[in-house]
């Protein structure tokens, strides 16, 4: 019997296991029916029961009912309701060295995502502009992983701050990304490698999906078929999608996309460790050096490539 419940279970044939376990009084073949109901997300089922076979499970494996006791309840996001039941059991009869260090464990990872629960729904507006201006990378992106994920218009001051202040391109480009995505129908002004612009951030364009930027993409996809590295595919489309935010609101011309193909393969090459000669090259390809220049300050390649190597 118990292999054949085993094995339904690693097959995940639940419903089956789920039936033949239902009214088993036997605690090993008890905790694999509860392991079926967690599978299949039935966790108040679950919970009560836990509570009606708590000692029966108990007894036979404290340590695995603690674990899977305190997991159901995190799942359900019940977090006050597992640390008192982490100090219930910790009343317990027949208490051991295990079980003492299996509560104290879970007592850390319960406290430490209640923590990050309350900071992920609290930060206000100063916290907030506290992290977007810090050097912090990590403090930087939890700020916008937060504003990403509850935006409200009260955020907008601090937004334009960091659309005019912040030294990041790509983040304000991000910033005004959210702002479309929210569909804020309002002028905001973005300062983009120098210069003070006003856009409706609810009118722009979607990056990665206009004309010119699916061309670019046909382009470069063209390049990388002729290129016998595996990987050249992966670092071309890259640097691609990431200029491609690192300008925007900026979008391509659709005249000057065999050229970008070109700075891009170039570019692409030499990041993969294969350098490129530029006079041979150009002369191969038969490319004006002064279009070139032309279109690499035209779309901030300089500024773009700086970065990356920073």
């Amino acid at each position: 019997m118990y292999k054949k419940i085993e094995r339904l279970f690693d097959n995940e044939q639940i419903e089956e296991l789920l039936a033949l376990t239902k009214n088993t009084k036997d605690p090993y073949l008890m905790f694999y029916y509860l392991a079926g109901l967690m599978q299949i997300g039935e966790y108040n089922i679950a919970l009560s029961y836990i509570t009606e076979h708590q000692m029966e499970l108990y007894n036979f494996d404290a340590p695995q009912l603690i674990f899977g006791h305190v997991d159901i309840l995190m799942e359900l996001g019940e977090l006050d309701q597992a640390l008192n039941i982490l100090k219930q059991y910790e009343d317990f009869p027949y208490f051991s060295l295990e079980t003492n260090e299996m509560i104290a464990t879970l007592g850390e990872k319960v406290q430490k995502r209640r923590k990050e629960k309350v900071e992920e729904r609290q930060l206000d507006l100063k916290e907030i502009e506290r992290r977007f201006f810090s050097h912090n990378h990590d403090l930087v992106l939890s700020a916008l992983a937060y504003v990403e994920k509850y935006y409200d218009e009260a955020y907008i001051f601090i937004l334009q701050k960091v659309l005019l202040n912040h030294p990041s391109e790509s983040l304000k480009s991000y910033v005004l990304y959210i702002l479309k995505s929210n569909n804020h129908d309002g002028i905001v002004q973005i300062n983009k490698f120098g210069v003070i612009t006003k856009v409706n951030p609810a009118k722009l364009f979607i990056p990665h999906n206009t004309a010119a930027q699916k061309a670019v993409f046909t382009e470069i996809k063209r390049i990388s078929d002729l290129d016998d590295d595996v990987n050249f595919p992966t670092v071309i489309n890259d640097l691609v999608k990431n200029h491609i935010f690192t300008i925007y609101p900026q979008n391509y011309e659709k005249k000057d996309v065999f050229l970008l193909g070109q700075i891009f393969n170039i570019f692409a090459l030499m990041i993969s460790g294969r350098p490129v000669l530029l006079p041979e090259y150009f002369d191969e390809k038969n490319l004006d050096i002064n279009e070139f220049d032309t279109l690499f300050h035209k779309y901030h390649f300089d500024d773009f490539f700086e970065k990356a190597d920073n």
